[in-house]
């Protein structure tokens, strides 16, 4: 038996002004689940493919699209290393267009998959307040979550709260952040309850100073939250022909105060 795994990954690379679309794959067997990747990255610029070294880690939990963070795509993955296979923060830098990795809190460095004296547990990435995010998900216990404050920097992992699942219903599984209030008191999140097999996805806000958790009632049930961010250049604009009219445009004015 085998079967293939998917990963995506889409950014604006500000350096080259292109927008990129990376994807991986890998051939997954019952007796190896780590199997050689295959990495493609497709440029909008210049409108191709192109194929991207391949990667030593494998994918553990299933966030499909990456977290962007950066100028770098983010997933959670696990790299075999003298017979463990320890959790990994794995990014793609799209201007340098590698992967290397984000060092992980030293509370959680060296864990290995299914393995913890929690329980086991899953990571969930996300962007938070324009900072990399880290849920952990505890299985029977608790969820953490913890915002780098600077990139890069292991010391920078701030846990920023940790609330028991006890606060929500016997089926509830997991949560990942989307954002703070406009006040910055609160923070919405993104929760998981799984009824007869059948995954049932709520919003919910966490109360940074009460510690409390209010649902948002009234949304029907979703495949996932994401964020739009609007733009008004549309993605196929040429970038410089924008510049160039941006310059005409302050000329003209510069002309009208004058």
């Amino acid at each position: 038996m085998y079967c293939y795994l998917y990963l995506h990954g889409f950014g604006f690379d500000l350096l080259t002004a292109d927008y990129k679309l990376l994807r991986i794959s890998w051939l997954v067997t019952q007796h190896n689940p780590f199997y050689d990747s295959h990495v493609t990255l497709f440029s909008l610029k210049t409108n191709s493919w192109k194929t991207i070294p391949s990667t030593p880690y494998a994918l553990q939990y299933v966030q499909a699209m990456g977290v962007f963070v950066q100028n770098s795509l983010h997933w959670v993955m696990a790299k075999k290393l003298d017979g463990s296979y320890p959790w990994l923060i794995v990014a793609f830098n799209l201007t340098l267009e590698i992967f290397y990795e984000v060092p992980l809190p030293v509370e959680l460095e060296g864990e290995e998959v299914n393995s913890n004296s929690n329980g086991s547990f899953k990571f969930r990435l996300a962007v938070l307040g324009g900072c990399l995010c880290m849920s952990v998900n505890y299985e029977t216990t608790e969820i953490d979550v913890w915002v780098m404050k600077e990139y890069g920097s292991r010391d920078s992992w701030c846990k920023l709260f940790t609330f028991v699942k006890s606060c929500f219903t016997p089926h509830f599984k997991s949560s990942r952040p989307l954002g703070y209030s406009s006040d910055g008191s609160k923070v919405l999140l993104e929760g998981i309850e799984v009824l007869s097999e059948v995954c049932h996805r709520k919003l919910f806000w966490y109360d940074l100073k009460s510690e409390q958790v209010s649902y948002v009632e009234g949304i029907p049930n979703w495949n996932a939250a994401m964020f739009c961010v609007g733009s008004l250049v549309p993605p196929f604009f040429p970038v410089d022909n924008c510049r160039k009219e941006e310059n005409c445009t302050s000329k003209r004015r510069d002309g009208f105060l004058s």
